[in-house]
């Protein structure tokens, strides 16, 4: 499928050969230290996620993890085999389907193991990780329960512990001295842990700490396993930084295309608007059910290389935009929203800035239910991902 052929002319462009540098990038940082688990929840953070996927396992990513059984289950029917582990988001009621498609869950309360095995027959076998809590307050079996509950489980239970972590997030990167005792209190807390179970004689594959941020700022975290999210696709930029890395954004544009052109005489009333010149308007299938922020009222979009005015407020589906001053404007230009057009680039951060927001939340503010990804590589189309 070509863009032209998109049912929608409205779609997000990710560059893979950035994802690639990305991965490289981390890897020769490691120097065959600890492996990296390709963390793709919230739709790849905003990114994708079957092709995507696919890119990660084809660039040696060993392990991948993602926030729900639903997304893990439709990368095994995509036909992707390597271990896939399920961030803590589901009741022990849905065990079956960890055993179905080969997914490894997340405990994060102490008792999952015996309610899982009240949900499965005693003797089905599954690979899991547990979650510990250090300190978020979030999700994770709490520190002192963690090697009693690795007994039980190794014990009375046909389930193997493949790893056990916790999360060092964003903090990790920040300068003030108490988010710095924060993550020190975290990374003693679990490093403690690990200690003792190796000491005890168990058996566990990965333990794994640093998140993207605290994996450049907080090497002593890498353990045997780091696990990269929103690193794989653009430059966290901690304010401390114990290493540099050249990372590469990922997510390359936001762009539709004119549907509708309209002339309309000055004096005459657009919406809210009553126009002080002969203009020229277009309109964009894009707007609120995409995920296009309100916010983006009278904001700039890229029409044959020019900035064009977004007039009025954003439609569920459509947006106004003011192309008056683009000369030969018709059906079937591009519009750019966020990237690159003739020698003009509106960026993520630009609007970020506008927005108010950060860059993750941007991407993943896009609806992918209406909105199909397409993926670069090699300077030309290699997948598209479109909802049915």
């Amino acid at each position: 499928m070509e863009i032209n052929q998109l049912a929608r002319p409205t779609w997000v462009e990710i560059d893979l050969d950035a994802v690639t540098n990305n991965v490289r990038e981390y890897t020769q940082m490691l120097e065959g230290r600890a492996i990296i688990i390709g963390a793709i929840k919230a739709h790849g953070y905003g990114h994708g996620l079957v092709p995507l996927a696919h890119h990660l396992v084809s660039n040696g990513i060993p392990i991948l993890a993602v926030g729900s059984v639903k997304d893990g289950r439709k990368l095994r029917k995509s036909g992707i085999t390597a271990p896939i582990q399920v961030f803590g988001n589901s009741f022990p009621q849905s065990a079956h389907l960890y055993a179905e498609h080969n997914l490894m869950p997340t405990f994060y309360n102490a008792n999952d193991p015996q309610l899982y095995q009240a949900y499965l027959r005693e003797d089905v076998p599954l690979k899991i990780w547990i979650k510990v809590e250090t300190g978020l307050g979030r999700l994770g079996v709490p520190l002192e329960e963690v090697e009693t509950m690795v007994a039980f489980i190794n014990n009375h239970t046909p389930y193997i512990i493949d790893g056990i972590y916790t999360h060092i997030g964003a903090r990790a990167a920040l300068g003030d001295p108490s988010d710095r005792a924060f993550v020190d209190q975290q990374w003693e807390r679990f490093e403690g842990l690990a200690t003792r179970l190796k000491q005890s004689g168990c058996n566990i594959p990965y333990f794994q700490a640093a998140s993207s941020p605290a994996a450049i700022s907080m090497p002593q975290t890498w353990m045997n396993c780091i696990s990269i999210g929103g690193g794989l696709f653009s430059d966290p930029e901690p304010m401390i930084r114990k290493i540099d890395l050249h990372l590469q954004n990922a997510f390359k544009a936001l762009r539709s295309k004119l549907i509708s052109v309209k002339n309309y005489k000055k004096g005459e009333q657009i919406g809210v608007y009553t126009l002080t010149r002969d203009s020229v308007f277009g309109v964009a299938p894009i707007g609120l059910g995409d995920g296009l922020s309100a916010k983006n009222k009278d904001n700039t979009v890229l029409v044959r290389g020019q900035r064009c005015s977004i007039r009025g407020s954003i439609s569920l589906e459509h947006i106004r935009i003011d192309v008056t001053d683009v000369p030969g404007v018709s059906v079937g230009d591009e519009v750019t929203l966020i990237g690159k057009q003739g020698g003009e680039e509106i960026t993520v951060n630009e609007i970020c800035q506008r927005l108010d927001i950060s860059s993750a939340q941007l991407w993943t503010s896009i609806n992918p239910s209406s909105v199909p990804y397409i993926y670069w590589r090699d300077g030309g189309i290699w997948a598209i991902e479109e909802s049915e």
